[in-house]
């Protein structure tokens, strides 16, 4: 029953990024994007393909955002974020303790 702990600052950042609402990082990505294309048509090239950077490294931040909410420690500790409910994070231990019983086979 080897199972995965995360580490104490992998777990503060999960909890901390946890309590930001998913739209959040879409807005920040379509802000940045938004940005970009202004500087683009202010003749400031570079500092916009600088901001424009932004926006992809954005919404991998909002994907890991809503990872940690649907799969991560949050599911396994029975803590549910946005979304969550109890019966998911039961349904989530029911598998995990299945998977190790699994194992030991």
């Amino acid at each position: 029953m080897n199972r995965h702990r995360e580490g104490p600052i992998a777990r503060q950042i999960e909890e901390q990024t946890a309590e930001i609402p998913s739209d959040a990082f879409l807005w920040a990505a379509g802000g940045a994007a938004a940005v970009s294309f202004l500087l683009q048509l202010a003749g400031r090239q570079k500092t916009s393909n600088f901001i424009a950077a932004w926006t992809p490294t954005i919404l991998i931040c909002g994907v890991y955002n809503k990872l940690v909410k649907l799969a991560g420690h949050d599911a396994v500790d029975g803590v549910h974020g946005e979304g969550g409910n109890e019966e998911q994070g039961r349904a989530s231990r029911r598998r995990n303790a299945s998977a190790d019983s699994n194992e030991e086979d």
